[in-house]
C-alpha cells in the first residue's frame, strides 16, 4: 500500500534517515490516488496518517468529477528554510487535476497540522467553486434550448 520513491537525482546520496531529500509517497484510496512529497521534513507514520485521514476526506466531493479513471491529488508537505525555527515555516500545497482544470491551494503555518488542516480547506472551497460553476453552466445551456 505504502510505496516511497527517494529522489535519486544525479549525484544523490539517499540515505534512510537524511531527510534533506525529496520523499514521495503514493496513497490509494478507493476513487483518489494521493501523491505526497515532503520536503526538508521526515514522512513519519504518524504525518502520513494524518495526511491520508484529511486529504482523503475530500474524496466525498470529488466522486463525479474524475469520469475516466482515479483522481490524483498531489499533496507537497515542508519546511521552508531548515535554518528558520520561528514563524510560518511549515507549509503545504494541494492540487488536483479535474476535467483539464487544475485546482490549487496552500497554506504556510508555524505547525505542520495547521498547515495540511488549511490547506484542505482551501482546496475544498475551490472544488465548491468548480461544481458550483460547472452546475451554473449546465442550466444556462438548459435554459437556452
Amino acid at each position: 500500500m505504502f510505496r516511497h520513491l527517494p529522489s535519486q537525482g544525479k549525484g544523490s546520496n539517499f540515505e534512510p534517515g537524511n531527510h534533506l531529500h525529496y520523499i514521495i509517497l503514493f496513497i490509494i484510496c478507493n476513487d483518489m490516488k494521493i501523491l505526497i512529497k515532503s520536503t526538508h521534513i521526515p514522512l513519519t507514520a504518524d504525518l502520513r496518517a494524518y495526511i491520508n485521514e484529511k486529504i482523503g476526506a475530500l474524496e466525498r466531493f470529488t466522486k463525479r468529477l474524475e469520469s475516466d479513471g482515479q483522481l490524483k491529488v498531489h499533496v507537497e508537505i515542508g519546511r521552508s528554510t531548515k535554518y528558520h525555527r520561528h514563524g510560518n515555516v511549515y507549509y503545504t500545497e494541494v492540487s488536483m487535476s479535474v476535467e483539464g482544470k487544475t485546482l490549487y491551494a496552500d497554506h504556510s503555518d508555524s505547525e505542520i497540522q495547521t498547515a495540511v488542516n488549511q490547506a484542505k480547506m482551501k482546496i475544498l472551497t475551490e472544488i465548491k467553486k468548480y461544481k458550483d460553476k460547472k452546475l451554473r453552466n449546465r442550466r444556462q445551456t438548459v435554459r437556452k434550448q
